[in-house]
């Protein structure tokens, strides 16, 4: 039996307790309540409500046998009553207890999956370096520049390590970032200066329209959201397109030219270590975007994609 399920039945069994004793608990009160009214001496002696005389001693006998028999009847509906809550109430505590449980069930999938892609994606740059250093210590013939060679080799696995762990540390923070007003301007142009390197390489144009907006946001985690866009735009762009930056009201729009998102990828493309077919042989952990709309969510923004018209895709920052 699977750790849900268990939990679920447990679950279950507590709901199931607490309903039977409320309602053993009211029954005995009330059958208490009952049979002390029927116990309740008969006189002959006028009240201040009702007169009631006795004619002979077979009445008390028969008032006898009648209260008996609606005790008898009374404890059979008790208990028929107790036995329909005690079904009902077991089938629908598994309902809710499993409906309870479905969250937390699906946060413990979610965790157990991105352990393990963690710990598939680390392994790769680790296992590339343990093999490269196991060929050179094997080369008795190895030279000073083949060791360099290596050496710049392990640098870069190690920043691409170094690189998915500051990643997986931001993800994994919940904390409100805090909150000022923010020149887009400027986050903008930080942003674009941070990339030059990438897009030129790329003979990729980057076209900034923006208008001078403020709003209340955190500088350096909308910095980084918005060169993890830019930069996605330019990893799918073609030579010679353009990667636009612009704005319209309190949406800042990053819009490439490129092949757009497959409709089989478009819900997924925010979850994390989600790589699309056609991004597989790319460099990228698929940690990008996911940090993005975690940065966003942690400011109350809001991210979505959308495919152009045209051709290319467009990420919306609100």
């Amino acid at each position: 039996m699977k750790i849900f399920d268990k939990a679920a039945l447990r679950l279950t069994i507590v709901y199931t307790t607490i309903l039977m004793s409320l309602s053993l608990g009211f029954s005995a009160a009330f059958y208490a309540v009952v049979s002390s009214e029927l116990d309740r001496p008969i006189s002959s002696e006028p009240s201040r409500s009702y007169t009631l005389r006795l004619p002979n001693d077979n009445l008390q006998i028969v008032v006898r046998e009648r209260d008996n028999e609606i005790r008898s009847n009374l404890v059979f509906s008790l208990v028929f009553i107790n036995t329909a809550i005690l079904i009902a109430g077991a089938t629908i505590s598994y309902f809710l207890a499993r409906l309870t449980l479905r969250p937390i069930n699906r946060a413990m999938d979610a965790q157990g999956r991105f352990v393990s892609d963690a710990s598939h994606e680390l392994r790769t740059p680790l296992t590339a370096m343990a093999m490269e250093n196991e060929v050179a210590l094997r080369d008795s013939k190895i030279t000073k520049d083949d060791l360099k060679k290596l050496v710049k080799s392990n640098m870069e696995e190690l920043d691409q390590v170094s690189r998915l762990v500051d990643r997986l540390l931001s993800l994994s923070r919940n904390e409100k970032l805090p909150l000022e007003n923010v020149d887009i301007t400027h986050v903008v142009q930080g942003a674009v200066e941070k990339l030059g390197k990438v897009y030129q390489s790329k003979h990729v144009n980057i076209k900034v329209q923006i208008a001078p907006i403020k709003l209340q946001a955190n500088a350096e985690a909308l910095e980084q959201i918005l060169v993890i866009l830019i930069d996605n735009a330019i990893k799918y762009s073609p030579e010679n397109s353009t990667v636009k930056v612009t704005t319209s009201g309190n949406t800042i729009y990053v819009s490439d030219e490129g092949s757009g998102i497959a409709h089989i990828d478009l819900p997924h493309i925010f979850e994390r270590f989600y790589r699309s077919e056609k991004s597989r042989t790319s460099k990228g952990y698929g940690l990008g975007l996911p940090l993005a709309q975690h940065l966003a969510t942690q400011m109350g923004l809001t991210i979505h994609a959308t495919n152009n018209r045209d051709k290319g895709a467009t990420f919306l920052i609100k």
